[in-house]
């Protein structure tokens, strides 16, 4: 009797493992964009040392998308900034959202600050932010 239970459990483990096969997991449906920014708000002036939020408003594709981070990068056009997503799921409902996340920074010294907000593969929302003592 007991070699019948252990062969049961066997049969149930077997079938078990194979209906959680990795094939089943939607891996194709997880990806990962730079968003189109729509608009950005920010400070004319700031201060050294204290925290500066600058409200980044951008689209998403569908449904399943969600903020990931920002991006920060350094060209010859300066410093630019641009807005990762990522959408997750294979069946979204197709709408295009939009979402305003702040992005921070601290300057550390007196100037001008300019940051170029990415809006599109060749278009920059370009903000400068006076910064004094």
């Amino acid at each position: 009797m007991r070699a019948y239970i252990n062969l049961l459990f066997a049969i149930l483990f077997t079938l078990l493992n194979a209906s959680c096969n990795d094939d089943d997991v939607e891996v194709d449906c997880i990806t990962g964009e730079v968003a189109v920014i729509n608009e950005v708000e920010a400070p004319e002036t700031a201060k050294v040392g204290e925290v500066v939020s600058i409200d980044v408003t951008f689209s998403m594709k569908n449904t399943c998308g969600s903020f990931a981070k920002f991006k920060e990068s350094s060209t010859e056009e300066g410093k630019i900034i641009e807005v990762l997503v990522d959408y997750f799921g294979c069946t979204c409902g197709q709408a295009i959202i939009e979402d305003t996340k702040t992005y921070e920074f601290t300057p550390e010294s007196t100037g001008v600050y300019e940051f170029n907000f990415r809006s599109s593969t060749t278009e920059l929302i370009t903000i400068n932010i006076q910064v004094t003592e």
